[in-house]
């Protein structure tokens, strides 16, 4: 008989009602559910990085709509990556003048300066963006429905804040 690995199949053999706290069913089910739990994890996981992916292509794909032209240069994408790592620089202005002296800061901006702080510091090591040198990859973003399935057709480059070229 094969080894039963997934939470639902260990818990549908046979098996009477009492369980023994030390035996091999409660063990079965104790590492049944812990790998359970690890596939939840990693799954939710993959799934923040890649609506935060997501979000910004969206960026860019805005940005370069806004800005008509066939590629870029690498002073212009550097000035991209700066409008987008101050995308909510206002906001979280507006939330520190709002707080009262003395006063913890909210929720709200507190996750808005640790993704502040996340981007420059990827910024620093080396921040991924589609490749808008290449006017094929501009032309993509442009015509990019926002589907997942879409990105494939990117491709991407890392630029760090001192670098003149991509890593």
């Amino acid at each position: 008989m094969p080894i039963a690995k997934s939470l639902g199949k260990v818990q549908k053999q046979k098996g009477g009602t009492k369980l023994h706290p030390k035996g091999r069913k409660i063990k079965q089910l104790t590492r049944a559910q812990l790998r359970q739990d690890k596939l939840q994890t990693n799954k939710s996981m993959r799934s923040d990085a890649q609506s935060q992916k997501l979000l910004r292509l969206h960026f860019f794909k805005s940005f370069i709509e806004k800005i008509e032209q066939e590629s870029y240069t690498i002073p212009e994408i550097h000035d991209m990556i700066v409008a987008y790592i101050e995308r909510n620089s206002d906001e979280l202005d507006q939330l520190k003048s709002q707080r009262r002296p003395g006063r913890p800061s909210s929720s709200r901006q507190d996750s808005l300066q640790m993704q502040l702080e996340y981007d420059d510091r990827e910024y620093n090591d080396g921040f991924t963006l589609p490749d808008l040198r290449d006017p094929q990859v501009v032309k993509a973003l442009k015509a990019w429905k926002g589907s997942v399935g879409g990105t494939n057709t990117l491709v991407s480059i890392r630029i760090a804040r001192d670098a003149s070229e991509p890593c």
